[in-house]
Formats: C-alpha cells, structure tokens, sequence
C-alpha cells in the first residue's frame, strides 16, 4: 500500500511530524540526551533545549515536624523508651482516648510520622509512639530478648510511668505487623488492673495470622537480599526510596533514619546531627547494572551516573565491596529473632476474633492477606476492614492520608474523637 500523501494527513498529525522533523515542538526529545544539572544549575542535552531537573532531596526530616513533643522515659532498672507525642489543646483538655501507636519489626516510633500528621488535620487526636524494645532510639538491657511477655511488660511500664493510676486514658491500641500483632495479645494478656479497663479499640495493619505464617519462610532470604550497611543516612534513604520498600519519599525521609544506626557509636541515625558532607548527599546517581548477585537482585554502582527515574525499582540495591566498612547499619539484626516470630503469630486470629478490647478494625493491603478464620470473621461482622488500594505492606508510610481517613471516620464513628474539618467517610470494604 502507498504511503499517505502528506498533504492529505490530519492537521494535527501534520503539525507533529513537522515539529518532529525540525526538533521544535512535536514530540518531546528523549531523556537519554538529558545530562544532570550541574551545581550551577545550568544543563544541556544533545538537542540544545533545556531539560527538567530530575533530582530530589533525599536529606531526613525532624520529628518536631509530625509530632508535638519527644521524650526519653526513665524507668527504674535504667531501661530507656523513646516516645513520640501529638495532641492538640482540644484533646488534652477533654482527656480523649490515646492511640497508642506500635511499629512493625526493624521501624521505629518514626513509621507513623506522617500518617499522624495527617489525622491531626481531620480531627482531634492524642497519640503515643513508642520504640519498642530493640528498635529505634529506646535503649533497655537484652535488647534482642523480642518475646511476647517483654514487650507487654514494656508498654505496661511506660503507660504506668506517664500516667498515674487515676488519670489513664482510654486506649486505642493500633499497630502494624508485628506492632500489630503485640496490640492484638496485649488486648488479652495485659493484667494491669488500671489498664486493662481503659482499652477501647484495636486497630490492626496489614497482619493475619495464617498469610504471616506462610511468609516467615521467606523472611530469611529477604532480610539477606537487602545491603548489609550504607555511606550515608542519605543514601539509606534514597534505598528506601528506590528498592519499592516504600513508596513515599516523605515518609522515608522520617522513618528511614529510625531504622539504621551508626557504626562507630551505635546510636540510632535519627539522634544523630548532620554534618555539612552528609548535607552535600541530598541527590545520589548509580549505575543499575544487569548482573544479578545471589539472590537474584542487581546491584548497584556509587561510582557511576544514570538518569533518575520517579518509580521506585524493585531490583535496586548497594554493593557490598568485600572488606568495606560501611558507617550505618541496621538498627537491629531481625534474622537473629528468628526464634521469636512464630510466637508474636500464634493464636492472632482466634484473638482478635474473641478479643473483648473494644472496637476492632483491619486495614489491609489486599484482600488476598485474610486467612479462613478471619474471613468467616468477616462475614459474621466481627470487626471492620478496609482494604486500601496501590500500597505495599507499610500501608501507613505508603499512603499516609488514606490511613488517616480510615481511622479518624473510625475514631469519630464510635465517639473517640471530633472531628475537626469536613472529610469523606471512607465506606467499608466487603
């Protein structure tokens, strides 16, 4: 068949190929003959236009921007927790009900910075971020001792030495993963007489006792695919960031550093001061090679420079040269509390269905993660679930203000809380 005559082509596909032909307007050139800006903020590209800027900053956030108030709370053994606080004039004076907020194994308090930050603008909240033992900036003795009955006995403590016995609020546990899983046993197992009255809500993220299970067989060779150490906080980040752990640069800028500590002192990179050279990393380049290592994964050079891009890549992640010492680490060693994670799992199901601890809600990544106990559950009208769309297994850090308005429709549905601006009422996944 001939080719169409030019002049019979639409107008419109005539002023693309044109434009196309002379290199104005038309289709855009390809990123490829893009360079990186450089530090004076000038770029060329083969073409001779100048291209957009494909950076971003990767340097951490302050807590003091998501929550009202820190404190290191002392207990008389010499045990120290790290808490985060929020609560507005209005709930502080009617002494509303305290989210108390449980992060999931290897976070910190950190994970539910901005979903805080966003529920503070729907309604009024107090809430109560604690690093648990052996995460964050919470400093106890046989740290790396993860089993039910310390954990319970650790947030006993800290409620007890914040609050004395005739001034506990009612308390909304909600936890995500193994944080999760705690809030759910410690609804059954707390003893505290002065405590144990005062739960009147349970909220679970993306944990179910029979998919939990079924993933701890892998959960070796997960925690070996990731790097071993970093160059920087930044760079933690931007691993973050670019391997699809997270898909929220904000969130990863706040949580990341709760998660790695430094290697000369052990303290935890979000207690850490900058200096003006960790300041300069706010944008790193790398090289994605097509080599895969061990566990299937690329890896990827800090030498070398590509373009990059907005969607984070699942294969991202560092070369560890043999002999390097890289400065920050893991804050905690999860592949040596192996022995601990059945138990965190066993019974959650049954608990929580029988859990007396007020109103129940699970948020889920998926519908796919509900087990058959829990489904029947489900359907009987035990609890209520929302399944929230295009998140990963940290829903809270993934999609903050989803979360948020989950849980402020939750909070102001049974009278925990008031709402403070109009918001929609997300309507209950089936």
């Amino acid at each position: 068949m001939d080719k169409m005559p030019y002049s019979t082509l639409p107008p419109h596909i005539r002023k693309l190929r044109a434009g196309s032909a002379s290199g104005i307007g038309g289709l855009p050139p390809r990123l490829s003959n893009f360079r990186r800006s450089n530090s004076s903020g000038s770029a060329s590209s083969s073409s001779g236009h100048r291209p957009f800027a494909i950076e971003r900053d990767y340097r951490p956030s302050k807590w003091s921007d998501y929550f009202t108030e820190k404190q290191d709370i002392k207990l008389d053994n010499g045990d120290q927790f790290r808490i985060y606080l929020h609560e507005d004039e209005s709930a502080r004076k009617n002494n509303l009900p305290l989210l108390l907020l449980l992060h999931g194994g290897g976070f910190s308090s950190l994970t539910w910075a901005c979903f805080v930050k966003s529920i503070s603008e729907l309604c009024h909240v107090r809430a109560l971020a604690i690093d648990l033992r052996g995460h964050g900036s919470t400093k106890v003795a046989n740290e790396n001792v993860l089993n039910l009955e310390n954990f319970i006995h650790d947030i006993d403590r800290v409620l007890l030495k914040l609050f004395s016995d005739d001034n506990i609020p009612e308390i909304i546990l909600m936890g995500h993963s193994m944080g999760g899983a705690i809030a759910v046993h410690y609804s059954e197992r707390c003893q505290q007489e002065t405590i144990a009255p005062r739960i009147v809500g349970l909220i679970v993220i993306d944990v179910v006792e029979g998919t939990a299970k079924d993933a701890l067989s892998h959960m070796q060779q997960v925690l070996r695919s990731r790097p071993s150490g970093f160059k920087s906080i930044e760079f933690a980040i931007e691993w973050y960031v670019r391997s699809g752990q997270v898909k929220n640069v904000e969130a990863a800028k706040i949580s990341m550093p709760g998660q790695i500590k430094s290697v000369d002192n052990g303290t935890c990179a979000t207690d850490l001061e900058l200096t003006s050279n960790q300041d300069q990393c706010s944008s790193i380049s790398h090289q994605i090679s097509n080599v895969p290592n061990q566990f299937g994964l690329s890896t990827v050079s800090e030498s070398e420079n590509v373009e990059e891009s907005n969607k984070a890549d699942s294969n991202f992640t560092l070369p560890l040269k043999p002999k390097t010492v890289q400065p920050y680490v893991w804050r905690i060693n999860l592949s040596e509390t192996e022995k601990y994670w059945s138990e965190w799992f066993n019974d959650l199901s049954k608990i929580f269905l029988s859990s007396k601890g007020g109103a129940k809600m699970l948020i889920l990544a998926g519908v796919d993660r509900l087990d058959g106990p829990m489904t029947v559950g489900q359907m009987q009208g035990k609890f209520q679930m929302q399944i929230l769309p295009k998140v990963g297994h940290t829903i809270q850090e993934d999609d903050p203000d989803s979360v948020a308005h989950v849980v402020a429709a939750y909070l102001v549905r049974h009278r925990f809380s008031v709402s403070s601006t109009d918001f929609d009422y997300p309507f209950p996944s089936c």
